[in-house]
């Protein structure tokens, strides 16, 4: 999943005390509801690979290796290119 940053409380981008008591609770219950989903999911087998958006932007290959990294620890083989 690729989270935002502002949405999903990076630690670097939460409301500061500019914002209103609404958007601290507003962004506090995106994380938790988060969490609950990542536990739903491992619940349902599924492996949760979370991203910040401006993590992806940045360096989308890394967030790929990540995945294929992933991937390749649960046993899927090496993925070759043919060119």
């Amino acid at each position: 999943m690729v989270d935002g940053v502002w949405w999903h409380g990076h630690p670097d981008h939460l409301p500061t005390e500019r914002h209103s008591a609404y958007w601290h609770k507003k962004i506090a219950r995106n994380i938790e509801r988060d969490r609950e989903t990542d536990g739903k999911l491992a619940a349902m087998g599924w492996i949760v690979l979370r991203f910040w958006d401006l993590d992806v932007l940045a360096d989308p290959g890394a967030a790929i290796q990540t995945i294929v990294t992933e991937l390749q620890r649960l046993g899927w083989p090496s993925v070759s290119r043919h060119e």
